[in-house]
């Protein structure tokens, strides 16, 4: 900090007591005063944070100076007064392409979920809530994917969830049998303690 030159100016050398943040660095205590603010001032971070050194150029260029009031008004009127550029939130649009169940996303839930960067199927370690939560990931995962995940095409979106669903796939048929084979080895030992039971039953005991 102390070897850094002030970003405004590219004179003066920052230090960690006097300079201010701005929104993208930050400016020295010479730089605030010929904009006549003063390091530490209550709401000055307030104002600094909506000003990008490149606005601090333009304002000390054409010798304009900022005022913090003491009122919370006047001061959201003096930051208002500052036209800063806010790029506007863009919502992502789904392509019908991609949508449609995802056994990736069914089967490994909470672990596709953190794969693919979407975060709602971490829901699914919910004990009970996943028992429906988990279908809900299934049939709307894709959909999440493509809009937290940063995909470039829905080509490679298909590429990469195909992949997963077949494993997600082999994974649900794999669970099938073992779960099939369990049911058959308790149908199995029920049945068995039944005839042993009517056995018994049948000489008297």
């Amino acid at each position: 900090m102390a070897n850094d030159l002030c970003p405004v100016c590219e004179t003066n050398k920052l230090s960690l007591m006097s300079s201010e943040n701005l929104a993208d660095g930050k400016i020295c205590a010479n730089c605030l005063s010929r904009l006549g603010l003063v390091a530490g001032t209550t709401g000055i971070s307030v104002l600094l944070k909506r000003i990008t050194v490149d606005k601090a150029k333009e304002l000390l260029a054409n010798n304009q100076m900022l005022a913090i009031s003491a009122s919370q008004s006047q001061q959201q009127a003096n930051i208002s007064s500052i036209e800063i550029p806010i790029e506007p939130k863009v919502s992502v649009a789904i392509p019908d392409e991609i949508k449609g169940w995802n056994w990736g996303a069914f089967s490994f839930n909470w672990i596709w979920g953190i794969a693919n960067k979407t975060y709602l199927p971490l829901l699914a370690l919910i004990p009970l809530f996943n028992i429906v939560w988990v279908f809900i990931v299934g049939a709307k995962g894709n959909e999440w994917a493509w809009r937290d995940g940063n995909y470039k095409d829905i080509d490679t979106f298909k590429a990469v969830q195909k992949t997963w669903n077949r494993a997600g796939l082999v994974q649900f048929i794999v669970l099938m049998i073992i779960l099939a084979f369990y049911a058959l080895f308790f149908a199995a030992i029920i049945s068995s303690f039944v005839n042993s039971y009517n056995a018994y039953s049948s000489y008297g005991y």
